[in-house]
C-alpha cells in the first residue's frame, strides 16, 4: 500500500508540461478525473463521444472551446447535413481524429466537408470510418482532396464494398501525392477493383515520405497481373513496412511468386496473407 501511496505523490509532483505528455501519449480523459488540479489542466483534451444530427451542434460547440487534443466521435443517423458540421473541426487545434459513420449518410456535401479537415493546422493523425456508405465517383473525389493536407502523417479509411466500381481505386492512388503522409491505411475489402485498380494502387510507391503502407484488399477480384503491380510496392523509395491482405482473389503462382519475392527486398516489416 505505502509503495503504491509513494508512486502516486510522485505522480502528482510531476509538471503540467509532463502531465499533458503522458495525457498526449496515452490519448484518454481518464487522467482528468484524477484531482482537480488534473481536471483543470486536462479536461477536454481528449474527447471520446456518440452524436447523432441533433447532437452535433452542441458538440461542436463544446469542442471547439476546449484544447483539444485528440477526438474520437462515432456518428450515428447523420445526414449529409449534419456530417457538414464535422467541418468545423477544422477550426480546431486538434492533432489525433477518427471519425466513425458506419450509419450515417455522406453523400457529395458530406464527404467535402471531411476533405475540409485537410485545413486543421495541426492535424497529424485522421481515420475515417464510411464503411456503410455507397459513395458516389464525385464523394470519392472529394475525399481525395485529403492528400492536400500540408500536416497530415497517417490516414486510415475504412470503405469496405462502398467504392465507385472500376474507378473507385484510381481516385485513391492520389494520395502518392500527399506531401507529408508517411502512413496510409486503405480497408477496400470487397470493391470488385479488380487488376486495373491494383495497378493504379501500385503507384503509391511514388509517395515521397510514405514509410508504412496497409492495403486491405479482401475480394477485389485481383489475378496474376494485380498481383505483380502490388509487388512493385517494394521499389517505393522510403517505405518499411508493408502489410497486404489480398485473400479471397484469384492469384495464381506467378502473382503468388512475385508477391514472396517482397520478403527479399529492403522492407523491415512485411506482411502478406493471400
Amino acid at each position: 500500500f505505502f509503495s503504491v501511496l509513494h508512486r502516486c505523490k510522485m505522480f502528482l509532483r510531476l509538471s503540467d508540461d509532463e502531465l499533458q505528455y503522458i495525457s498526449d501519449y496515452v490519448q484518454t480523459a481518464t487522467m482528468s478525473r484524477v484531482c482537480l488540479r488534473f481536471w483543470g489542466l486536462l479536461h477536454g483534451r481528449h474527447v471520446s463521444c456518440n452524436v447523432t444530427g441533433h447532437t452535433i451542434p452542441e458538440t461542436m460547440a463544446k469542442i471547439k472551446g476546449t484544447d483539444v487534443y485528440s477526438a474520437v466521435i462515432r456518428c450515428t443517423e447523420m445526414n449529409d447535413d449534419s456530417v457538414q458540421a464535422l467541418a468545423e473541426l477544422k477550426e480546431t487545434d486538434v492533432r489525433s481524429l477518427t471519425l466513425s459513420l458506419p450509419t450515417s449518410k455522406v453523400g457529395d456535401m458530406g464527404a467535402q466537408a471531411l476533405a475540409a479537415l485537410r485545413a486543421a493546422p495541426r492535424l497529424t493523425t485522421l481515420t475515417l470510418d464510411l464503411c456503410g456508405h455507397e459513395l458516389e465517383y464525385s464523394s470519392t473525389q472529394a475525399l481525395a482532396a485529403l492528400r492536400h493536407a500540408s500536416t497530415l502523417e497517417s490516414l486510415t479509411i475504412n470503405l469496405n464494398s462502398k467504392l465507385p466500381r472500376y474507378c473507385g481505386a484510381h481516385i485513391l492512388a492520389a494520395f502518392s501525392e500527399a506531401p507529408s503522409l508517411e502512413a496510409l491505411r486503405l480497408s477496400l475489402d470487397g470493391n470488385q477493383i479488380g487488376d486495373s485498380g491494383a495497378l493504379a494502387l501500385a503507384s503509391l510507391k511514388d509517395a515521397s515520405n510514405l514509410k508504412q503502407l496497409d492495403l486491405g484488399l479482401q475480394s477485389n477480384q485481383l489475378g496474376d497481373s494485380g498481383a505483380r503491380a502490388l509487388a512493385t510496392l517494394g521499389d517505393a523509395p522510403s517505405l518499411t513496412a508493408l502489410n497486404l491482405d489480398l485473400r479471397f482473389n484469384q492469384i495464381g503462382n506467378s502473382g503468388a511468386t512475385a508477391l514472396s519475392a517482397l520478403r527479399e527486398t529492403r522492407l523491415n516489416n512485411f506482411a502478406l496473407r493471400i
